[in-house]
């Protein structure tokens, strides 16, 4: 399994919990058992979860269909500021990452397809994910957000402190330049070093990439995926 970002995160409950067992391998893209955001992101996701949740419900990434005209004109605006690009669409994403202010790539790994399809490939974000996002980074580790509902009972309260029930062989792959997650991965390698020595996790850090270009850069391919193909073979 090759999980990423959000995708990377609700798996390390299931994992945690026992819900996916007899996996061969598992690489997490970005982020894995200690999400790691730098202060101002969180901060935004903090007072865009409070003053945005009662006016708006999603962060688009398509200037051409907001327009100027638009209650999310502000948010491009800021997005912007100072940026060497002119397109808004890409700036929301580049260096703002859908309004938390963190960057989701460098811009110089991107091709021009890639660049110009960027409000196709990612589209808008939902707000209503950030009182959940905010938790898990002051814990910093994954926790399970519906305490009361007993649907998600089987969750761990915290993913991390559940660690050792995961029994397939994980790596954990991060661009070196990450925007969003920042050092999260080289972090959870060493934690589960230290607490779980017993798993095997491994770490692989791609020099010159970011957050999402790992997957999206026009170099990918070449420098990237090599890894992810030689975990899985060896463990297929």
């Amino acid at each position: 399994m090759v999980a990423h970002c959000i995708g990377s995160l609700a798996l390390s409950l299931s994992m945690t919990a026992g819900l996916v067992p007899g996996l061969a391998g598992v690489v997490s893209q970005g982020v894995f058992l200690t999400p790691k955001l730098a202060g101002r992101t969180s901060l935004r996701m903090t007072l865009a979860g409070e003053l945005l949740k009662s006016r708006i419900d999603h962060i688009p990434v398509d200037f051409r269909k907001v327009g100027l005209r638009s209650r999310y004109t502000p948010l491009f605006a800021l997005a912007s500021r100072g940026a060497a690009c002119p397109d808004p669409t890409c700036q929301i994403l580049h260096n703002s990452a859908w309004g938390s202010g963190a960057s989701l790539f460098l811009h110089e790994n991107l091709s021009d397809a890639t660049h110009d399809r960027l409000a196709e490939l990612l589209g808008p974000a939902p707000l209503w994910i950030l009182p959940h996002l905010r938790r898990i980074e002051l814990a910093r580790s994954v926790v399970r957000w519906h305490d009361t509902d007993h649907r998600y009972r089987v969750l761990p309260p915290n993913a991390l402190d559940a660690a050792a029930r995961i029994d397939t062989p994980v790596l954990l792959l991060a661009g070196s330049e990450n925007g969003l997650w920042l050092d999260s991965q080289r972090l959870c390698h060493e934690v589960l070093a230290h607490r779980q020595p017993q798993l095997d996790v491994s770490y692989t850090e791609i020099p010159g990439y970011g957050h999402l270009d790992t997957f999206l850069g026009r170099g990918a391919a070449l420098d990237v995926f090599g890894h992810i193909l030689e975990f899985l073979g060896e463990r297929r």
